[in-house]
């Protein structure tokens, strides 16, 4: 009869890692289709808003903001799109969107540019 090694045991920590390491792969693999469709409803927002079709653009950002709720592109796009149709309702939306937002110098920008004169002077002075 031979001598056979005996099978290793790892450690309890290893085993309970690898399980996590496992879960954290299972989770990102399940979101990654809704991280798609939203990548993909940010492109068609952004070809309408480019095309003025501002209603269009609307419906797909809104639609990322269903799928990823905390989207700061989606947000600032939407509030770029309600700049651009100077209603005054659709300026309070577009604030509304922006609440809680952390923007950047070239977020500022984006907005400005769409953005009524008299807001302007609001954004200009923030700091990053």
């Amino acid at each position: 009869m031979e001598n056979t090694i005996p099978p290793y045991k790892y450690p309890f920590w290893v085993v309970i890692l690898s399980a996590a390491v496992l879960c954290s792969l299972l989770y990102s693999l399940l979101s990654l289709p809704k991280y798609f469709v939203a990548s993909k409803e940010l492109k068609a927002g952004r070809n309408a808003y480019v095309q003025k079709q501002y209603d269009e653009a609307i419906k797909s950002y809104e639609l990322v903001l269903i799928k990823v709720p905390n989207s700061k592109e989606a947000k600032i796009s939407l509030a770029e799109v309600y700049f651009a149709k100077g209603q005054v309702t659709d300026i309070e939306k577009a604030v509304s969107y922006l609440k809680g937002v952390h923007l950047n110098k070239s977020d500022r920008v984006r907005l400005i540019m769409n953005m009524p004169e008299i807001y302007q002077q609001y954004f200009e002075n923030i700091r990053e």
